[in-house]
């Protein structure tokens, strides 16, 4: 009878409904971490089990790095009165009607590179790299949709002597932890990553952030 429960959704509900003896009757605190990011992978429905088998008497602690509309839902089946608690200083952001309610980083400066129609492909590539040979040429984290994508730029980067290292889920957690370094040191420039980097990460001194494709939710722009 372990005191802390560290489970994904999907496996915990598969003990609460296949296996004998295994319940939640005597959990006093429910976390459910990465709420949204949850969500967004599809177990919506195993939240919603989950909190149903727990008592209605416990403690519910709900983190979230954006607030969507599944999350507001979530927050109304899961929590009685609520404390709600920012990491940000909504006052600093000024009152102004353009920001719509997306909180963003102070300075955090935002840029658009229009592609137009017919310079795709290579001269997509040819566009990334003049931005991190010229404009960004250290401390640069650039985002890919695909795995395959981050691989390609790397050998890319490599032919242009761009010191970089790539991030994404082909590689082993050693690989991982070693290009994370790298990065951390600046013995490389540049760190190609898919999503697998975006969350959960603490890397000081950062200067830029490309995403070499459109996000295609507006909300991760921010």
């Amino acid at each position: 009878r372990p005191d802390v429960v560290v489970a994904t959704p999907g496996r915990l509900l598969d003990h609460i409904t296949n296996s004998q003896g295994v319940d939640l009757d005597d959990v006093e605190f429910l976390i459910l971490d990465e709420a949204d990011r949850l969500l967004d992978l599809g177990f919506q429905d195993e939240v919603h089990e989950i909190i149903k088998a727990c008592p209605t008497e416990r403690q519910t602690m709900l983190f979230s790095a954006t607030m969507s509309t599944k999350v507001d839902d979530l927050i109304k089946l899961s929590l009685k009165r609520p404390v709600r608690i920012s990491a940000t200083d909504k006052k600093k952001m000024g009152n102004s009607s353009s920001n719509n309610g997306v909180e963003v980083a102070p300075r955090l400066e935002q840029e658009f590179v229009r592609i137009r129609s017919g310079n795709e492909g290579v001269n997509r590539e040819g566009m990334l790299l003049a931005l991190i040979t010229r404009t960004f040429q250290a401390r640069t984290i650039v985002f890919f949709d695909t795995k395959s994508a981050a691989h390609r730029l790397m050998i890319v980067c490599g032919l242009c002597g761009i010191k970089c290292a790539e991030l994404h889920g082909n590689l082993t957690q050693v690989q991982r932890l070693e290009a994370l370094e790298a990065f951390r040191e600046g013995s490389v420039d540049v760190l190609l990553c898919t999503d697998l980097a975006a969350r959960g990460l603490d890397i000081p001194g950062v200067e830029a952030v490309i995403n070499f494709e459109m996000p295609s939710n507006g909300k991760l722009l921010y």
